[in-house]
């Protein structure tokens, strides 16, 4: 009986003990905290992930060097406002240009041939785990060598600087590492042993099989990488991959390398545009996007089409600066002056609104902590500065808005009848919402518009065109006549 009795206490003990080492790895995910990976958050929803089998490695040598590099004193707060870019491209850049060198990760200058070795070491290291992962060859190839040629330029120093979030992509891959220690320790090609020598000798084979890919990667990296601080500032994501939203990714790349290098841009066969404008570039956090684009900037290795591009409004509140964009359009319209004094308040404050958004594009992002800048909820209503939460902001401006909607979808219609052959806006959804809240005024506006356009086939003047459509409003469009 006593043996039994021990022999149970001893299974029991032994349960238990099994239960708390099945406990501690389990249901470690129960307990996470509010950086925890399982955890949601908004920031990381916008953000996204890559598999850790993707994560950008980043040999010990590297990480050491780049931590006594020249910090890159870059203010999103003024990158971002309205006289920015500017100052990025004259006095201001020029300072920064002759401080911050333009292939920044070392406090010592690197020599050609150590550069080429840091280069070829990183590379290899990243060729080897993205091909382990499961990627293919010639998207390991460019994927491995545009985050060398950006961590170099400045990237990995943006990277290791940047405090606006826990979350980490990238592995510090040190000299004890079983796998590829040796590598990431190397200084020169003698210190390889024989694992490294196959690893280099891997990722070299498929340089030589592809030998206008370095020279691809050098050419486009930097327009690459204002493409996507472009497309993360405008949109929120980096790319989606969706049925339907991974061609309107691809079409909006496609559009800004174009414009980059004046229509010559061509992208290489077999690579997915996702490796390039997600996995290749995520590791880098959202940050260094900004960052690392004003320093490209002030060393001068942005386009002129990629400048006007820095100018465009953050997402997230689409709805007002869309809305500007269509007023635009519509001033030069004969019947803008009636229109105008009709909603001249509203136009007033959608005005001010997203003038205050665009003079301040980081902080109003609805992603602004991955920017590491504090979000901007607010604006100022331009008739008695009192502060208007953004909020209450769109629901002032909606019906201006509504009115816009109007103007899309008549220079729509007008695309499908042949009338026009395109507008800038149209495929803008912006505007949608608010003419869901006002339908009528939204078809009242297309239907006027679309008259405008066709010449109004009943021949009445555009005053009573007006007067018809908006007949609310005929007071004001009668103390200022359009014939």
């Amino acid at each position: 009986m006593e043996e039994d009795a021990a022999e149970a206490a001893a299974a029991l003990a032994a349960r238990i003990t099994a239960i708390g080492a099945r406990t501690s790895t389990t249901m470690a995910t129960y307990v996470q905290g509010s950086n925890g990976d399982a955890v949601y958050t908004n920031a990381r929803a916008m953000m996204g992930r890559i598999d850790a089998g993707m994560f950008m490695m980043i040999p010990e040598t590297m990480s050491n060097m780049v931590t006594g590099a020249i910090t890159m004193d870059i203010d999103l707060v003024n990158f971002g406002s309205t006289d920015g870019v500017n100052s990025m491209i004259g006095a201001t850049g020029r300072t920064y240009a002759a401080t911050v060198p333009y292939f920044n990760y070392s406090a010592i200058a690197r020599t050609d041939d150590e550069k080429i070795f840091d280069a070829a070491k990183m590379s290899a290291l990243n060729f080897a785990t993205l091909t382990a992962a499961g990627l293919s060859p010639i998207a390991a190839l460019y994927v491995a060598s545009l985050r060398t040629r950006w961590a170099m330029t400045g990237g990995l120093k943006a990277l290791v600087s940047d405090t606006s979030t826990t979350d980490v992509e990238h592995v510090i891959v040190s000299a004890t590492d079983s796998t590829y220690g040796n590598l990431s320790a190397a200084a020169t090609a003698s210190d390889l042993n024989t694992a490294s020598v196959a690893i280099f000798e891997a990722y070299l084979d498929v340089v030589d099989a592809n030998p206008d890919a370095g020279a691809w990667v050098v050419y486009h990296a930097e327009a690459i990488w204002s493409a996507v601080e472009f497309v993360f500032r405008t949109r929120g994501h980096h790319f989606k991959t969706s049925r339907s939203e991974s061609s309107s990714y691809e079409a909006i790349y496609k559009r800004y390398l174009s414009a980059s290098f004046e229509g010559t841009f061509e992208w290489p066969a077999a690579l997915e545009m996702f490796s390039v404008f997600h996995t290749a570039i995520h590791p880098f956090k959202i940050r260094a996007l900004a960052v690392v684009t004003a320093h490209y900037l002030a060393h001068g290795k942005l386009s002129e089409s990629a400048k006007l591009r820095l100018h465009s409004a953050p997402c997230g509140h689409a709805m007002i600066t869309t809305a500007v964009a269509a007023l635009a359009t519509m001033k030069g319209e004969v019947w803008w002056s009636a229109f105008e004094r009709s909603f001249e308040t509203t136009i007033a404050q959608v005005t001010a609104y997203a003038s205050q958004i665009n003079g301040n594009r980081y902080a109003y992002h609805q992603a602004a902590g991955l920017y590491g800048i504090d979000s901007a909820t607010t604006v100022l209503n331009p008739k008695d500065r009192s502060v208007v939460s953004m909020a209450d902001a769109k629901v002032q401006v909606k019906f201006i808005c509504a009115a816009c909607q109007g103007l899309i979808q008549a220079l729509n219609e007008a695309v499908r009848n042949k009338a026009i052959a395109g507008f800038s806006l149209s495929n803008s959804q912006a505007l949608a919402k608010a003419a869901g809240d006002a339908p009528l005024l939204t078809m009242r506006i297309s239907g006027m518009i679309y008259k405008s356009l066709t010449m109004a086939e009943d021949a009445i003047t555009l005053t009573d065109l007006i007067k018809t459509a908006l007949p609310e409003h005929a007071a004001a469009i009668q103390a200022s006549p359009v014939e």
